[in-house]
């Protein structure tokens, strides 16, 4: 898909590496996104449940200067993450987001952290505000969709296309 994307010419085309399940399960999903960059496609990010965000990938994907990484926590505590989920991965990823938020980074690389529920809310800003940097975010979000966060809070004129395959 990525070799057959026209490249830019004098357009600023903007790829946002999220689509529906989890992107960082395709075993290619690295070499997807050196693909992007070295077609000279410019990459806003990608969003994961955090599960598979350890410190190898982590590295890997700084490495990359990915500008955006949105980590769906949905819930601030893991009574009602376990509640809400099929597997209790609560714990995992909120190591995985501190592993991530360890690893020294330029500012303009940002960790987003996302929640469903306004009651949460007010916790996690609590918890969050000491280990966050200033760049990074936590957000509410009724039903997390990069795709129009980054249109509403970047400004910036996109189209929607979505590309799926399977193996």
């Amino acid at each position: 898909f990525i070799e057959d994307f026209p490249k830019p010419k004098g357009k600023k085309v903007t790829i946002n590496a999220t689509g529906l399940g989890e992107p960082v399960t395709n075993m290619y999903f690295i070499d997807i996104l050196k693909a992007i960059q070295e077609r000279g496609l410019n990459l806003v990010g990608f969003a994961t449940n955090g599960t598979l965000l350890t410190k190898e990938a982590i590295r890997e994907v700084l490495a990359l200067h990915v500008p955006v990484v949105c980590v769906s926590l949905r819930f601030a505590d893991q009574e009602r993450y376990a509640a809400h989920s099929r597997d209790d991965y609560y714990t995992k990823v909120v190591d995985n987001i501190h592993h991530f938020l360890r690893f020294p980074r330029p500012d303009n690389e940002a960790l987003h952290v996302c929640l469903f529920e306004n009651e949460d809310f007010p916790k996690a800003q609590r918890y969050w505000s000491k280990y966050l940097h200033p760049q990074d975010r936590l957000y509410l979000t009724p039903r997390f969709d990069m795709f129009n966060f980054l249109r509403r809070n970047k400004k910036v004129r996109t189209k929607q296309c979505t590309a799926a395959y399977s193996s």
